[in-house]
């Protein structure tokens, strides 16, 4: 039987983005395609520049006047939620 696996995050980087930094996510089982995958940080969604692979999925940090301190990834179907320590720099 064929089984999808659940995405996961591992980890995200840098830790202090600043406005349109590239974001990188970490983890295992993203869905291989940009369209099938859609990233919220802080609740503001982020621009997606590419999937990598099925671990590594590249964004956009969006503006948001709040810290970004949720990570919403929708994934094939699934959806992921992870608490971050992400501190946006405003330059």
């Amino acid at each position: 039987a064929f089984k999808i696996k659940a995405p996961e995050i591992i980890s995200l980087s840098p830790e202090n983005p600043i406005l349109c930094d590239t974001i990188y996510i970490r983890g295992n089982h993203f869905f291989p395609v940009k369209q099938g995958n859609r990233v919220l940080l802080g609740g503001v969604e982020a621009r997606i520049i590419e999937v990598q692979s099925r671990e590594e999925i590249t964004v956009l940090a969006p503006y948001s006047p709040n810290k970004l301190e949720t990570v919403k990834l929708i994934s094939g179907g699934f959806e992921v939620n992870w608490v971050t320590n992400l501190n946006q720099v405003v330059p």
